[in-house]
């Protein structure tokens, strides 16, 4: 039964990951030749640590808080969610239940007559996923949640990076504008 399951299984490949990325060649002589460690980049501090505008905190919350692209990638993380549930509900057993009645008084030749109905109906289904199809959808669903997952942040990432990149371009065109007004005399 296991040959038969609808493609394979999918494993993360193993990938070796360097301990640093800064200058890998002199961190084995770091020890022996007695070289001190570079101090941390620029590269590896946040953001919110290397430039300290509060003005550009600011824009950045607001465009954070405004962006409609930005509220689009989060109700696609929100509706990947409900995908996911409905997509592993199949794996389920189904359950279904009714109920109908009818209560009613009628009159006929002088007489009344009264009638109660009621009718209860249940039903219950399960569908067993011999060849791994409902098992493969909900990996295909979890998968898809990921990857919208991983768009809203970059979406939130390339609107901060363009945020700041106006702001200190901005910043630079007032600078060249004082610099080319005349000095008040």
């Amino acid at each position: 039964m296991s040959g038969c399951t609808v493609g394979p299984t999918y494993r993360k490949p193993v990938v070796q990951i360097p301990d640093a990325y800064h200058n890998p060649t002199n961190q084995a002589t770091e020890g022996a030749a007695g070289v001190q460690p570079q101090a941390p980049s620029y590269a590896d501090l946040p953001w919110w640590e290397v430039f300290q505008e509060p003005a550009l905190q600011k824009l950045i919350q607001q465009a954070l808080a405004h962006n409609y692209d930005l509220q689009i990638a989060t109700e696609r993380i929100n509706a990947g969610r409900a995908q996911l549930v409905i997509t592993r509900a199949d794996q389920f057993p189904q359950v279904t239940a009714d109920a109908g009645g009818t209560d009613g008084r009628f009159f006929q030749g002088g007489f009344a007559s009264r009638s109660k109905y009621a009718t209860y109906a249940a039903d219950a289904t399960f569908q067993l996923d011999l060849w791994g199809k409902y098992r493969r959808a909900t990996e295909a669903a979890r998968a898809q949640l990921l990857g919208t997952e991983y768009a809203q942040k970059t979406t939130i990432l390339t609107l901060v990076s363009d945020t700041a990149s106006d702001y200190f371009a901005l910043l630079a065109l007032d600078l060249q504008l004082q610099i080319t007004r005349p000095a008040a005399s």
